[in-house]
């Protein structure tokens, strides 16, 4: 009787046993269908980034030949209307002439050497070591002590002329070649900082001073940087 049981409960068992590994059968094909779905999926999505990626390299590899061509041609431009410029700008730099006779004017209305062996100011055009020490770079891609400045006539006269042609120079650009004009500007800035606002007070009459000074230079033969053998004293 307990055999005839046991025998029967291993046949359910067995039974249920092969209905499960019969399921797990039947589901392997559409195992494989899903993975082959899911494969062909991911394939293809790989596909369209890969056409978006090929895109994306076109429309940056043209937008590159655009700029690049966008450089070359305003390179192009740049050089045919450079020589215009320049030619302008070479007809509104001072003539050697005119830059003698504002460096003169500048020496002649510079205030006189105080009492005082040290005041601050150095050489005849009266400048001070802050001044000094950029117009020496710039001029002469060194700085200059304002011992050396002081003491060396024609180091002074060398760096005022730089810097008196540079000025003049801008000048005569900016009012359309007017001499008087340029030479007023130039004055003002000499002691201001600006090329407007000396119209009255201590800079108007200084400005008129090195104006003065500076027709009186244009009527004379020109003699280089030779320097006058006095310094008249002009009147307020």
């Amino acid at each position: 009787m307990i055999f005839s049981l046991c025998y029967l409960h291993f046949l359910d068992l067995n039974k249920a046993l092969s209905l499960r590994y019969r399921y797990f059968y039947a589901m392997i094909p559409r195992l494989k269908q899903s993975l082959k779905k899911t494969y062909a999926t991911l394939k293809a999505f790989s596909f369209t980034n890969s056409a978006i990626t090929e895109k994306f390299n076109v429309v940056r590899r043209k937008s590159m030949r655009l700029l690049v061509s966008g450089v070359i041609l305003s390179l192009g431009l740049s050089s045919l209307v450079l020589p215009e410029s320049s030619l302008a700008q070479a007809q509104s730099s001072a003539s050697q002439t005119q830059i003698n006779a504002m460096v003169e004017a500048l020496r002649q209305a510079a205030p006189p050497k105080s009492g005082s062996k040290d005041d601050g100011y150095y050489s005849e055009w009266r400048v001070k070591p802050e001044t000094l020490k950029g117009w020496s770079k710039n001029c002469l891609k060194k700085e200059v002590t304002p011992a050396q400045f002081d003491s060396d006539a024609g180091l002074a006269r060398q760096i005022v002329e730089c810097i008196t042609r540079r000025e003049l120079s801008k000048q005569l650009t900016a009012t359309g070649n007017n001499e008087t004009a340029a030479v007023r500007g130039v004055a003002c800035w000499w002691m201001t900082g600006n090329y407007t606002g000396c119209n009255s007070g201590f800079t108007g009459d200084y400005v008129k001073k090195v104006a003065g000074y500076y027709q009186q230079q244009g009527s004379k033969p020109s003699s280089g940087n030779a320097k006058p053998a006095t310094n008249p004293s002009p009147k307020s």
